[in-house]
Order: structure tokens, then C-alpha cells, then sequence
């Protein structure tokens, strides 16, 4: 048995004043049936959300400078037209095309005093691999000083706005500017909304 979800869009009245007559005019009550991760009404508070929970798969950066997609497994929710994508960690977008807010808050660990950078990464061919330096979304970019190993875990918290169309995937980037360093990012949510 198929779950079905119910958006029921409500009945709307117009009353204009024309010569002293009134006009009333009545929309109709419309109600569309969805299937669970199936498109729903264009545009309708389309979201997502991807996170990681107590990871503990270090991400490895091969090269100073390097960046890559932050590994680990993510887990979903709160998903409206988008889905995970089964083989990256990313989140498919399911819908037609729009304009998003994008927010991720993480935690990391790296070597002592590493500078990291941390972007949003959007995927527009779904033939292709995620690609950290081709995919990134540099108005997203921030860096975060490690610090020493006993002030670590650090914080940070990216926002961007970014154009989704039918199947781009959104991921999270880390970076290590100052040296070849793994980077853990212990917990991280990646939060998507029209």
C-alpha cells in the first residue's frame, strides 16, 4: 500500500465595487494527491535537508590547497522535491527550477592552526562525478582556523543563494588551504529552501 500525502489549496473570494454593484467572485477548492518522493505542486515550499551525525570519516585532502566532497555517510530529511542522491552525498533537486537559500552549519577537526575552507557545492550534470573545484559556488566560500587540537572541535556556518533546475545536486566542500591534512567533519546539516 502507497502512502499518498493531501495539499489541499483553499477556495479564494474577490468582492470588487463597480457603479455601486458588487461583484463576488469564488474560486474552487483544488486538491492534488502526491506519492511520498514524488513532485508536488511546482514551487511549494520546496526542501531539503542533508546532515552528517557524529561522523567519523575523515575526509582526506591529498594536496595543500586541495578540496573535496565531505565524506562520511549523510543521512536526509524533510524532503520536497529533492531525494539523496543513491550514489554521492548529495541531494537531488526533484522539482523544475527555482531560486534556494542554502545554509549549512558544521563542526571539523584538522592538524593544529590548518585554515580550512568550507563551500556549497551544485552539481548541474547528473552524468558527471561531483567535482569539488568545478561544482563549488564561490560566493559561498568561508575560511575557519582550526586552532590547536585542544580547542577543537570549531565551528562555522555558510549561507548562499543559489538557481536549482530539474536533477542538480547540492553537496558540502572542505578545503585544506595550508597543508595536506585529513579534515573530520563530525556533524553538518545542509539545509535547502525555496
Amino acid at each position: 500500500m502507497t502512502a499518498v500525502e493531501i495539499v489541499k489549496q483553499q477556495s479564494s473570494i474577490i468582492v470588487t465595487e463597480d457603479n455601486s454593484n458588487i461583484n463576488v467572485t469564488k474560486s474552487d477548492v483544488s486538491v492534488l494527491l502526491t506519492a511520498p518522493g514524488t513532485q508536488g505542486p511546482p514551487r511549494s515550499e520546496d526542501s531539503g535537508v542533508i546532515y552528517l551525525k557524529a561522523n567519523t570519516t575523515p575526509t582526506p585532502i591529498p594536496i595543500t590547497n586541495g578540496r573535496a566532497v565531505a565524506s562520511g555517510t549523510m543521512l536526509t530529511n524533510s524532503l520536497v522535491n529533492f531525494e539523496k542522491d543513491i550514489s554521492t552525498n548529495s541531494l537531488k533537486y526533484k522539482g523544475t527550477s527555482g531560486r534556494f537559500h542554502v545554509i549549512a552549519t558544521f563542526n571539523f577537526y584538522s592538524g593544529s592552526q590548518d585554515t580550512c575552507g568550507f563551500y556549497i557545492g551544485v552539481n548541474r550534470d547528473a552524468s558527471s562525478a561531483l567535482d569539488a573545484n568545478a561544482d563549488r559556488i564561490s560566493e559561498s566560500e568561508i575560511y575557519v582556523n582550526a586552532g590547536t587540537q585542544s580547542n577543537q572541535p570549531q565551528n562555522g556556518t555558510i549561507q548562499t543563494i543559489v538557481q536549482l533546475s530539474t536533477n542538480d545536486r547540492i553537496f558540502f566542500i572542505v578545503q585544506n588551504k595550508t597543508k595536506s591534512d585529513d579534515i573530520l567533519v563530525e556533524f553538518m546539516k545542509l539545509v535547502v529552501r525555496s
